[in-house]
């Protein structure tokens, strides 16, 4: 049997059948992903869902590969055929069909590949560019140049074209967008809404990747306009190209959900010439469901006086009466802090705000001011935006824009100016949205007044708010009122030491979201400072089943263990864990800190040998594993392990170490005179060390030289009054003294 490994992205179904499906074919239900979407998630949640590539490039490259990625519609049937190829052999296989959903026609579509070890190496990583429509022709053509047959099993998915061309209605929707340098996300975001669409038009403004050629493989029509520091100006750029007719909008770093593009094309044919704003979740993380929710333009109805303004933040200037379409969902990811560094949207976006408040000062571009500057740690500024911006809005305007006031707050309070937080959050707080009392609960906090932030708390948990009334003009945060509020709340308590408050608070935060690892990893640590340890280690086996390879998990997990005495699978998930990275190898360190301080010193020094077989040059972990070797009973290995060529170049802290573990090995083997010798040459590298300073009293007192012995005592007190044993150490030299005197 060759090795194999397997990953199965499902789009859609129910966690644990599908997982009893993927058991039932003997393949590990671990393999299993689900997107990240908002209100349901898989097992191992991803934002990365809509790359393929990325997923196959993902897997372990030391086995062969086995990958399925679609609806669960399909799955098993991906499963039943899989079961029957030759492992030897490379495979690919597609199943797609068209569904009515509210009269529209939907297009569920699903593929497999299997790619046997010795072909890994050889196919090399998918290109990540490349959309999942294209995989099949790509690898065919890498493994036909090496004389190797692909073998192709199911119905392969219809071409770009062909999509294109098919009729979906009476009314035609073209997708409008504006790209620069998009290869990461722009062939997910077009193989999404392809099925549903009639034409793409793309405004490049420069790009220098394969932004273009994407485009063109999904049959788009270019448009090339040169960037002039404004976002309408570009957009306007495709509206001079469009039919009238109906528009939807998007941008390559976002993705519209198959329902929401069904309700898109119902909207078109019900022939109102309208503008109609779909809500958007904008991802902040790419590993916990958290995301802020507000309303864009995404379908409108274009007519010849239809226009965009505004060079940031552009807006749709019509006439047209504007629509909120409820049951919709468009995902932008471009928020991620890996992706805002990486197109260093922070710098375009400073400009751009700077030269708009000062040529137009309109309200909207100090309150994105002050937004952009939260968003870049630039406090004061953000402040200084927030401000001008109450002074010049519309006071009609501001009961509908309550997240002026919230991020005021939070912007006051960065600034160490609660008292003004507390006046823009309790403003904030007469819109009774979550977002509004939870900003203020961090502001009690910070003012310690801590049963107002509780109350606070339980507010942002509890609050009945209307997301219609607000959505159009505010980012509000759905995960708030899910899961963040009762969370932040125990951690609260239990900072205040009120653990079984704490606890229930982390259940309903853990009850808000189930699949969320934070609660999960808070719960097994409640559980473990109450001494629950079989609680703790239920809390962290499935922290670890939802994030197994988040090293905190790890931590926690290796801890449970240790806790329950399974000293034996604590080593054994250990090394599972290295295996997987070998940047993993702290974890023996933490290992090492359990053993140490349960006075386990044999398991200790297996847990340092292990982690300086992977890291040998860590002079510091060297010394230390020489000092639990000497005090774990073998002194003379330990003098081995100190008795070498250390580098030239080492600090005099870390020659400091040396030094004090000589003569800590010499002090065990009753070389006490040897040990003083090596505790005052460390002694003359720095002599505020309190572990060396009662080292030396120590040895001196053995050795009879205790007017030495209490001198040492005297300037160890005066450093670390607290340092255990001396004390009690001076106190018997001090007696000693007197009763000869």
């Amino acid at each position: 049997m060759l090795k194999k490994t397997c990953a199965f992205m499902v789009l859609d179904g129910d966690e644990k059948s599908l997982k009893r499906k993927i058991e039932g074919y003997k393949y590990p239900s671990n393999c299993l992903s689900m997107p990240m979407l908002p209100g349901t998630s898989g097992n191992i949640r991803t934002v990365w869902w809509f790359s393929a590539a990325e997923l196959y490039n993902g897997m372990a490259s030391n086995a062969g590969k086995l990958l399925y990625w679609g609806s669960g519609r399909f799955f098993d049937a991906f499963l039943r055929e899989s079961t029957k190829w030759d492992e030897h052999t490379p495979y690919f296989w597609s199943h797609w069909d068209r569904t009515i959903d509210k009269g529209v026609l939907r297009f569920n579509g699903s593929f497999g590949l299997y790619m046997p070890d010795y072909l890994v190496s050889e196919l090399g990583e998918l290109p990540s560019w490349l959309g999942n429509r294209f995989l099949f022709e790509y690898i065919s053509e890498r493994l036909s140049e090496k004389k190797i047959q692909l073998i192709q099993r199911g119905k392969l998915w219809p071409p770009c074209a062909e999509e294109l061309s098919m009729p979906k209605g009476q009314k035609r929707i073209t997708l409008g967008m504006i790209v620069k340098n998009e290869e990461q996300f722009l062939a997910g975001c077009l193989e999404q809404v392809l099925p549903y669409i009639d034409d793409i038009v793309v405004v490049d403004t420069g790009s220098t990747d394969e932004t273009i050629n994407i485009a063109k493989m999904y049959g788009a029509k270019i448009v090339n306009h040169a960037w002039q520091d404004d976002f309408a100006a570009a957009r306007n750029s495709y509206m001079e190209v469009l039919p009238e007719g109906f528009t939807l909008c998007l941008d390559a770093d976002e993705f519209i959900l198959p329902e929401t593009a069904v309700t898109m094309r119902v909207l078109a044919e019900n022939k109102d010439e309208r503008v109609y704003y779909f809500n958007t979740y904008n991802y902040t993380s790419d590993v916990l469901s958290q995301f802020n929710m507000h309303a864009n333009v995404r379908l409108f109805y274009k007519k010849k006086d239809s226009k965009y303004v505004g060079c940031i933040h552009e807006q749709l200037d019509t006439t047209l009466e504007k629509s909120t379409v409820t049951d919709s969902a468009v995902l932008h990811y471009g928020y991620l802090s890996k992706i805002v560094q990486l197109k260093k949207k922070d710098e375009r976006n400073t400009s751009l705000l700077e030269t708009a408040t000062k040529e137009q000062g309109k309200a909207f571009d100090f309150f994105n001011m002050g937004m952009a500057m939260m968003s870049y740690s630039r406090v004061q500024d953000a402040f200084d935006a927030f401000v001008k911006y109450f002074e010049i809005q519309d006071p009609n305007m501001l009961n509908v824009y309550p997240s002026a006031y919230w991020q005021a707050a939070r912007a006051a309070l960065l600034t160490e100016n609660p008292n003004k937080a507390l006046e823009f959050a309790n403003k904030a707080c007469e819109s009774n949205l979550s977002e509004a009392f939870f900003v203020r609960a961090s502001v009690y906090e910070k003012m310690g007044e801590l049963e107002n932030a509780l109350g606070d708390y339980n507010k942002a948990s509890e609050s009945t708010q209307n997301y219609e009334t607000f959505k159009l003009y505010n980012q509000l945060d759905p995960s708030i009122k899910i899961w963040r509020a009762n969370y932040a709340a125990a951690v609260l308590l239990e900072n205040l030491g009120k653990i079984d408050e704490a606890e229930q608070r982390y259940k309903h935060s853990y009850d808000g979201d189930k699949r969320n690892v934070l609660p999960m990893l808070a719960l097994a640590r409640v559980s473990r400072n109450g001494q629950k340890y079989e609680q703790s280690f239920l809390w962290a086996k499935k922290a670890l089943e939802y994030a197994e390879d988040a090293f905190d998990v790890m931590v926690e997990y290796i801890e449970s263990l240790y806790n329950l005495g399974r000293f034996d699978e604590a080593f054994d998930f250990a090394r599972i864990c290295v295996e997987k990275n070998s940047l993993y190898s702290a974890i023996y360190l933490k290992l090492a800190e359990l053993f140490r301080t349960g006075g386990r010193l044999d398991y200790c020094c297996e847990a340092l040998d292990r982690y300086l077989n992977i890291n040998p040059d860590n002079i510091d972990i060297a010394v230390l594993y020489a000092r639990c070797v000497a005090e774990n009973g073998n002194p003379q290995k330990s003098l081995k392990l100190l008795d070498k060529d250390w580098p030239d170049d080492l600090t005099a802290e870390t020659q400091q170490k040396i030094l004090i573990a000589q003569g800590n090995t010499h002090h065990i083997l009753g070389n006490d005179r040897d040990a003083l010798d090596f505790y005052a040459a460390a002694f003359e590298l720095g002599d505020d060390n309190p572990e060396l300073l009662y080292k030396i009293a120590l040895s001196m007192a053995l050795i009879d030289r205790i007017e030495d012995s209490l001198a040492a005592l005297e300037r160890l007190i005066t450093i670390d009054s607290d340092y255990p044993g001396s004390k009690q150490l001076y106190d018997l030299l001090a007696l000693k003294v007197k009763l000869i005197g």
